[in-house]
């Protein structure tokens, strides 16, 4: 979920990458002390990342299209090819 804000959503707001970054740390560190008090079971095998791969993938495209259309209508150019 934070990769698709910060990709789609780092441009109109720079801090938020910022703040993906540091909820991540706290976030790790909140685990960290969790995994200290208890033990996992022994971990399978996985070969790539399975379904999550055509989902990053679409964050992806959908991120290039939104950015593109931010770009297109912050700038100035659109108003004068409508006048």
């Amino acid at each position: 979920m934070q990769f698709a804000v910060v990709a789609i959503f780092a441009n109109l707001l720079p801090a938020c990458s910022l703040i993906c970054f540091l909820i991540n740390i706290v976030k790790l560190k909140a685990l960290k002390h969790e995994f200290h008090y208890k033990q996992r079971f022994f971990p399978d095998l996985a070969f790539g990342i399975g379904a999550f791969l055509g989902i990053l993938e679409f964050i992806s495209f959908l991120a290039v299209i939104v950015n593109v259309m931010i770009a297109y209508l912050a700038s100035l150019s659109y108003k004068r090819l409508a006048t």
